[in-house]
């Protein structure tokens, strides 16, 4: 008989993890695409416990999760739902609520492709299209009561809220690639050898309880126009990080005029060295 810790549904998986009560959990997961919630049911998701709630694909807590693809290549390893506010949802969907004090995720792709194309390379059969081209809230995953995150190369796609397993006291992403727009990164996080590309202009809603820090970091934005980080005040270190754009595009730190601190240092657009609010700037490093 099959083993009973191998599992073939995804759902149940996180089910059984959520329901043993186990303090620490090591979920490895074979190249695939992997359907948090059925794409093809018509029915609208809604928290159960009312409106004003955010509907989750899963709930899971344990103390400690460590979840790994089994390949080098993040795109091998999909955890897939496709559906946001008003479309296929009554909330801000969400794929993944995680509540314990430590999660790892490494080796994996974490989308909500409501609004984006599912694409998967190893097997075309398995691509899908979006839900709507319309962008809504459609988010991937928050922690609750959660002291460390760690994710190494994964990526987190989506566009509005992309909620990147947001939520930790700290957070290190390595070697990450992140789709995005507006209000959708972590705040409280350093983010490491990563690769983004900004849809819109304000990427983080805020930063102001521990700041966020970009490290050798590779930004394209699809703005045209001012290219802000966040939309409400907050701390932001920008370090050896390279912003490309096929647009002209003036970078700055807030779209709020309240004062604040930021640093940069070998920060380049489009292969030229440039000071991000330089004609507010201060001190240049």
């Amino acid at each position: 008989s099959a083993s009973p810790y191998i599992y073939s549904d995804p759902v149940e998986v996180f089910k059984a993890i959520d329901s043993s009560k186990a303090t620490s959990v090591k979920l490895l997961v074979a190249p695939s695409v992997y359907w948090l919630d059925n794409p093809d049911d018509p029915a609208v998701r809604r928290n159960p416990q009312g409106s004003g709630k955010t509907p989750y694909a899963v709930e899971v807590a344990c103390d400690t999760l460590v979840i790994e693809g089994l390949s080098s290549n993040p795109e091998d390893v999909v955890f897939a739902v496709n559906r946001g506010q008003t479309q296929g949802a009554l909330g801000n969907y969400t794929m993944i609520h995680f509540t314990g004090k430590s999660l790892s995720v490494s080796n994996v792709t974490m989308g909500n492709y409501c609004n984006v194309d599912l694409v998967y390379p190893r097997d075309p059969s398995l691509n899908r299209p979006r839900r709507r081209d319309a962008i809504v809230q459609a988010q991937v995953g928050i922690c609750s009561g959660t002291d460390r995150l760690v994710a190494t190369n994964c990526r987190f796609i989506s566009r509005l809220n992309l909620c990147p397993l947001v939520g930790a006291r700290r957070s290190l992403y390595r070697d990450c690639y992140f789709e995005c727009t507006d209000d959708a990164l972590s705040g409280s996080a350093i983010y490491q050898n990563c690769r983004f590309t900004f849809h819109s202009g304000k990427p983080f809603y805020s930063t102001s309880a521990t700041g966020a820090v970009f490290l050798n970091c590779d930004i394209h934005s699809l703005v045209n126009g001012t290219q802000y980080f966040t939309k409400m005040p907050g701390m932001v270190t920008v370090i050896d990080t390279r912003f490309t754009s096929d647009h002209p595009i003036e970078l700055r730190w807030t779209r709020d005029e309240s004062p604040v601190r930021c640093y940069q240092s070998n920060v380049t657009l489009n292969g030229k060295p440039v000071t991000i609010d330089a004609d507010l700037s201060l001190i240049h490093i």
